[in-house]
């Protein structure tokens, strides 16, 4: 009996132990880690029941780190969307300017602008001259200076053909052109199997980090395309209204700006000249001397009438040996003038050809001036087709001006 009395208490004193952890290790299968178990003693089962509670203690604060720690992932993840959302809309404003852009003085000032959303510290853009041997600053932001020229061999970007980053923590040589002293990273602005100059970024301490590099280098690659395009743009817009022999303007921009300036005189009320010239005996160039020498002449004329006339003025070969030259704001006497001294320097001309000692140039001149009336353009051009003719008339290489019938 008192055997049966020692186990029946054996027994209870098991079960008041066992029948907690039980259920508390059920509630910890079910996702529960705040259950813990009671301890009543220093016996085996209740260190089991302290070991279990420990246990339980060491997952919750293991999944709380977790918990935590995937926040952390999270709003990371949500500030690298939203950065790179916010430098892809940047990137996309910059090529939509960039292509808008009509010169490159435009295109300057939106890189200037746009820049800074990217790369707050500074930076700057360099393009190589036509000559290939210079530098030259073409847009700058931040703390960058503006302006002023460098050598290509001044920057290791430029020499490597390659990215080059300098700075604090870096056993790197500075570039000679960057005089910052912070952390700079140089790339070659290439595109279309060419380089174009050089951009210079800066980064607050030492390297720029890998994402700043990779971002620099789309920055670089959509601004090489824009500046490609562009330059190829107003490359096609000098050819379709310059004249390749002379540089003039050619006879097609001449149609298209005359009746601008016709109708901005009628507005003013002022006068507009126009001069019609012609060079005298041009078929003997080409017939006695060669084309090649009558080329020369039209250029060298080119470049007399370049020189003879405003910055305002309209000059241009009309086709062939003709040349036209508008005078906004111009009397009909001061046009008489400037007609004369074009033909005094023009007959100064002394051209060196391979079969001749010295080629003398002379020119005929014809002159009209509208009085601020709306003339049509064409008219105003048979006026002055008439006074050369008049001109040539009379003996040539001099000037005559137009007189109605």
């Amino acid at each position: 009996a008192l055997g049966a009395g020692l186990g029946i208490l054996m027994l209870r004193r098991v079960r008041s132990l066992t029948t907690p952890l039980l259920l508390a290790t059920e509630r910890v299968q079910a996702g529960d880690l705040n259950v813990r178990v009671p301890v009543t003693g220093q016996d085996e089962l209740s260190v089991i029941a302290r070991h279990f509670n420990d246990m339980t203690a060491s997952l919750q604060r293991t999944v709380q780190e977790q918990r935590a720690l995937q926040r952390t992932l999270e709003a990371r993840v949500d500030s690298l969307v939203e950065a790179s959302t916010t430098e892809l809309q940047v990137l996309s404003q910059l090529g939509l300017f960039m292509q808008a852009c009509e010169t490159q003085g435009e295109a300057a000032e939106v890189i200037a602008r746009v820049a800074p959303a990217l790369f707050p510290l500074g930076g700057s853009v360099s393009l190589l001259a036509e000559s290939r041997n210079m530098l030259e600053r073409f847009a700058a932001w931040g703390d960058a200076p503006g302006g002023g020229t460098w050598l290509p061999e001044e920057c290791w970007a430029s020499r490597l053909g390659t990215d080059h980053a300098a700075g604090p923590g870096l056993n790197a040589p500075r570039c000679r052109h960057d005089r910052s002293g912070l952390g700079t990273l140089c790339l070659t602005l290439n595109a279309q199997g060419e380089t174009l100059g050089v951009v210079t970024l800066h980064f607050p301490d030492g390297p720029a980090a890998e994402q700043a590099q990779a971002l620099a280098r789309r920055f670089t690659d959509r601004l090489a395309l824009s500046l490609a395009n562009l330059r190829l743009k107003e490359t096609l817009r000098h050819q379709s209204v310059r004249d390749p022999l002379t540089g003039l303007y050619n006879r097609r921009y001449f149609e298209e700006t005359g009746g601008r300036e016709l109708a901005r005189a009628h507005r003013q009320g002022w006068p507009l000249s126009l001069l019609m010239l012609d060079v005298d005996h041009f078929k003997q160039f080409n017939d006695v001397h060669g084309h090649a020498v009558g080329d020369m002449v039209l250029r060298r004329l080119g470049h007399v009438l370049g020189r003879q006339f405003r910055e305002e003025d309209v000059v241009c070969r009309y086709g062939g040996e003709e040349f036209m030259v508008m005078l906004p704001n111009c009397s009909p006497q001061a046009a008489l003038e400037r007609a004369e001294a074009l033909r005094t320097a023009t007959e100064a001309l002394v051209l060196a050809a391979p079969d001749s000692s010295g080629l003398t140039v002379t020119v005929s001149v014809g002159v009209t001036t509208t009085t601020g009336d709306r003339s049509d353009l064409g008219v105003l051009v048979r006026q002055a087709d008439q006074a050369l003719y008049r001109a040539k008339a009379q003996g040539r290489n001099r000037v005559a001006a137009y007189r109605a019938e």
